[in-house]
């Protein structure tokens, strides 16, 4: 029910015991809250960092930290949803102050940071990691304020709605499920209002692309398709053939590569180029894309 929906009265009797004995260990739901947020995030971080005290090769190690941090899921499953529910049904605890192609500005808990990551669910995503600064604060870590809001401010997360260039703008997100599709459409819809979008799609053939698509055609003005470089991947001219159900011009290339050279090709200076899709269509746009600079740049 997340933290909103539930009284204290609640949270006694599933606990077998009485309201009273909650507001004295605890006085409010906020402090509970708090307590209980602090440590599950000290349990996972206490369970992945033991294991740099062990033994082993870095490549162990992170074997071992991998297998940890699923286990710590497989056992406490309502973790995520516990951090992220809250972040997101509480707007009072992150605000967005400032929100543009060039970043976002947004409050969490009284401080101000500045992020370069686009979206509504990047500031959801900072906050969970200021959340885990805080946890590794109780911890004893020195964590500097200056060193956070530096963090962020230079954090960079490539084939995450990264915007590769401009005039025409083009855009690369790597996302590959319906979920990833919609964060796309909502920032196809905040940052780019009333522009002419292409998307150039590619994908695996045992991904859900029929959902992945179904939010984001109501954005595309023209679709191009291509062959992700994967032994997975759906042919281009299959997908191509689905695409033209949506009645919009359809342009089948037979790699991520030559998509992209044909999208801006047919691009205007003021339109919009989305990549989406897959991660392995990734590598190949952003070196054709900056070659093509270096090319018309004279490098």
């Amino acid at each position: 029910k997340g933290f909103a929906l539930t009284s204290t009265t609640e949270i006694a009797r599933e606990a077998g015991c009485n309201q009273a004995l909650v507001h004295y260990y605890f006085r409010t739901k906020e402090n509970l809250f708090e307590k209980i947020f602090e440590q599950k995030i000290r349990m996972l971080i206490s369970n992945i960092f033991s294991i740099d005290r062990e033994g082993g090769t870095f490549e162990e190690k992170l074997r071992r930290k991998i297998e940890a941090h699923f286990e710590i899921l497989k056992k406490n499953p309502k973790i995520p949803f516990l951090v992220i529910n809250e972040i997101t049904t509480n707007p009072e605890r992150i605000a967005s102050l400032r929100d543009s192609i060039g970043g976002q500005t947004f409050s969490y808990r009284g401080a101000v940071y500045d992020l370069p990551l686009l979206g509504r669910h990047q500031l959801r995503n900072a906050a969970v990691a200021l959340e885990t600064v805080a946890a590794l604060r109780a911890r004893g870590w020195r964590i500097p304020d200056a060193a956070v809001h530096a963090g962020l401010a230079q954090v960079r997360w490539p084939a995450r709605f990264e915007v590769l260039r401009r005039a025409p703008w083009f855009v690369l997100d790597g996302g590959h499920n319906p979920q990833c599709a919609q964060t796309v459409a909502d920032n196809l819809a905040r940052y780019f209002p009333g522009r002419r979008i292409t998307l150039l799609v590619g994908v695996l053939a045992d991904k859900d692309y029929p959902d992945l698509i179904a939010p984001l055609d109501p954005y595309a003005a023209a679709y191009i398709a291509a062959t992700p470089l994967s032994p997975r991947a759906l042919p281009a001219a299959e997908l191509g053939a689905y695409l033209q159900r949506f009645g919009k011009p359809v342009t089948v290339c037979p790699d991520p590569a030559q998509a992209a050279a044909s999208a801006l090709a047919q691009a205007g200076e003021d339109d919009v180029i989305c990549a989406v899709g897959s991660l392995y269509m990734a590598g190949a746009i952003r070196t054709y894309l900056r070659r093509e600079h270096d090319e018309n740049s004279g490098h």
